[in-house]
């Protein structure tokens, strides 16, 4: 999906003016999205957008995390199932 942005490898993260977009591939089957609302401040009404409050790196790691709970909590399923 992501070949046709970044050829080299699977692309991690992608900025537009409101939101930032975190993905992570941890398989062939599957991929995660987090959709973040960029920070903003707002000055007579105009809201400015403040995108560098979020790193990429603290995005990433956060998707992951939430991948290996959702792991932890299908295999409990699995085993009280």
């Amino acid at each position: 999906m992501t070949s046709m942005f970044n050829p080299d490898g699977p692309m991690q993260s992608l900025h537009l003016e409101k939101r930032k977009f975190s993905l992570y591939h941890p398989d062939n089957d599957n991929w995660i999205v987090m959709i973040v609302k960029n920070a903003y401040t707002q000055k007579k009404g105009i809201e400015e957008m403040q995108p560098d409050e979020l790193s990429d790196t603290l995005l990433q790691y956060t998707v992951q995390q939430a991948y290996r709970m959702f792991k932890v909590l299908l295999f409990a399923d699995i085993i009280v199932t």
